[in-house]
């Protein structure tokens, strides 16, 4: 049996906050992993927001009525904790896997909230359904 599996790198070699990610559909998926790397000394805070509506909202516009999305929860695949969507993801050196809980969702991004030093790239990968 063929896995429909999927892998899009949404951040390549960010070095600022004003970097932005791709925008991925992802209600075709139940699995969904996130692999960030970051050069050394990177300081570096992500947050993943998501969606259920049926077209994509403006994720670079504050979460509203008329913008209804949320920060989502993920789980550190190496330490086993669930990080807190509202917390995100504090990014160093190295490389960390993610897990999304992206039941219902239809449209992710991972956002940079700050970042002041180093380059931080993540790849997408989604599979399953």
């Amino acid at each position: 049996m063929k896995l429909n599996i999927a892998q899009i790198k949404v951040l390549n070699k960010a070095t600022s906050a004003n970097d932005k990610s791709e925008v991925i559909y992802v209600r075709d998926y139940s699995n969904i992993l996130i692999m960030v790397s970051a050069t050394s000394g990177t300081n570096a805070l992500l947050k993943v927001k998501g969606t259920i509506t049926d077209d994509p909202v403006d994720f670079l516009q504050d979460p509203s009525v008329e913008n209804p999305y949320a920060y989502i929860v993920v789980k550190d695949y190496t330490t086993g904790d669930m990080i807190d969507g509202g917390d995100g993801i504090q990014v160093s050196s190295g490389i960390k896997i993610y897990e999304l809980n992206v039941n219902s969702l239809s449209y992710i991004t991972v956002d940079i909230v700050s970042m002041t030093f180093g380059e931080v790239s993540v790849t997408c990968s989604a599979s399953g359904r």
